[in-house]
C-alpha cells in the first residue's frame, strides 16, 4: 500500500530510510510493515513513481508494490514511469 507520511507501522529491520526518513516521500505498508518509500511526479500524460525499498523484499513484494503504482497511474488516467532506486547509503 502506498501511504501517507506520517503512518506508525513498525520500519523492516533494513527499511533504507529508517532514521532519516526523507519529508518529502511517504512510506510503503505492506501488511503491517514499512518496507520503503515513495514519491510522484505528476505531468500532462505520465505519473512517475520513485520508490525506495528495503533490500530485504523479494520479487513478488516488489512486483506487489509495481502493482500498487500501476493502480495509481490507471486512477489517475496517466500513462506510468516506474524508477526503483537504491538507497545511496
Amino acid at each position: 500500500m502506498l501511504s501517507y507520511p506520517r503512518l506508525n507501522f513498525a520500519f523492516v529491520a533494513d527499511h533504507p530510510y529508517q532514521r532519516d526518513p526523507d519529508p518529502f516521500w511517504a512510506f510503503i505498508v505492506m501488511g503491517s510493515r514499512n518496507v520503503g518509500m515513495w514519491k510522484r511526479s505528476v505531468r500532462a500524460d505520465t505519473v512517475e513513481v520513485r520508490v525506495r525499498l528495503a533490500p530485504s523484499l523479494d520479487e513478488s513484494e516488489r512486483q506487489r508494490v509495481r502493482m500498487g503504482t500501476e493502480r495509481l497511474a490507471e486512477f489517475l488516467g496517466r500513462q506510468l514511469s516506474y524508477v526503483e532506486e537504491q538507497h545511496a547509503g
